[in-house]
């Protein structure tokens, strides 16, 4: 089951309501079903009026991941995932413009509005999530220019974020264990491998089952009626009140 998206409710300079830093998504689209990034196929989630809410850093473009600062390459004029050579891989065939979300980023840097930041599997080892995309807290955009790439051929937007100086945790890392988003009632999943005890049955209420139906698992038991319990207890060799003396030999 998925929910729903709507946009207009990640549209928030700041923190999401119950999304503290370190929760860990499985994919994009849940990123979106919790309003921590509103756009499934975009790096940058933004307007032109009121700028960037949310970026995620997943190794695309030449990104330089520092951890506490990042020098962050906007989008635009890459060649099709389809034409490069592994999935997450972007080569620039033009140059990068001030439009779209390079112009959101760019108005953040101008108002100083923070921006949420959102690390993939594929980034930078040192500081990217294992599996799944996690949110990493609030960075502040401080500078924006361009340069040309790596090749020297065409222009790129850059931006150089810094974690913002607010009381945040520290930065999470690779070895962390992951605090999984749960939609079905917004609160964390517990850690990957740790199974969950809070329906298993009590003590007392195990020794009955057992004494019915031996020594089969609870999930494989089946409904059993008052009667046949009373049955299941009850001694074969007391006489019932009232009935005939038992035949000779028994």
């Amino acid at each position: 089951m998925t929910l729903k998206i709507d946009i207009n409710n990640s549209k928030v300079h700041g923190e999401i309501d119950g999304i503290p830093v370190g929760t860990t998504f499985n994919d994009r689209r849940e990123l979106a079903e919790a309003n921590v990034h509103g756009r499934p196929l975009w790096g940058i989630h933004g307007t032109d009026e009121d700028g960037a809410y949310a970026i995620v850093l997943n190794g695309q473009y030449e990104d330089d991941d520092q951890g506490e600062i990042i020098i962050y390459t906007g989008h635009g004029k890459g060649k099709a995932k389809g034409e490069t050579t592994t999935p997450f891989s972007s080569t620039q065939i033009g140059n990068q413009e001030w439009r779209l979300g390079n112009k959101a980023l760019k108005r953040s840097c101008e108002n100083r509005l923070p921006v949420r930041v959102i690390r993939g599997p594929d980034g930078n080892s040192k500081y990217c999530p294992l599996e799944g995309y996690r949110y990493d807290g609030l960075y502040d955009v401080v500078r924006c220019w361009q340069e040309k790439d790596k090749k020297g051929e065409f222009l790129l937007c850059k931006f150089e974020l810094r974690r913002s100086n607010i009381n945040q945790p520290r930065l999470p890392r690779p070895t962390d264990a992951p605090k999984w988003w749960d939609w079905r009632n917004l609160r964390l999943k517990p850690p990957v491998n740790v199974p969950e005890q809070k329906f298993a049955a009590t003590t007392s209420i195990q020794k009955k089952r057992k004494l019915i139906a031996g020594k089969r698992r609870l999930g494989e038991l089946p409904r059993i009626s008052k009667k046949s319990r009373l049955d299941a207890t009850s001694s074969p060799t007391v006489r019932p009140t009232g009935s005939k003396p038992w035949p000779a030999g028994l």
